[in-house]
């Protein structure tokens, strides 16, 4: 069996599965089993947050949730794969969640 690595929780994918697959040669590995965006309305929320011009969604992430990585709770908050589209028009309303399974209190 391969050592398998924890992932932070803060990670979008850590509670995703790790599985093994071995492959046609004979090795193994481990990898992570597809990740499903999740309904922005089965989400939890914590508030909203208006885009400053010009701003990065990192910075947005680090004020909004208080992690500049945390871009993606962002995303699956409002429902995009592609978190530029976030902050491409300023003055546009976020929706902050906390992520899939976290419930707010």
């Amino acid at each position: 069996m391969i050592a398998r690595r924890p992932l932070p929780a803060s990670s979008r994918y850590c509670a995703v599965d790790q599985v093994e697959t071995t492959l046609p040669d004979g090795r193994t590995v481990v990898h992570l089993r597809r990740r499903f965006i999740p309904r922005p309305e089965e989400l939890s929320g914590l508030g909203v947050r208006r885009v400053a011009e010009g701003e990065r969604i990192d910075h947005v992430a680090a004020d909004a949730i208080g992690d500049p990585t945390a871009w993606w709770q962002l995303a699956d908050a409002n429902g995009v794969s592609d978190p530029e589209d976030l902050v491409g028009e300023p003055g546009a309303v976020l929706r902050v969640t906390y992520p899939l399974g976290v419930r707010g209190g």
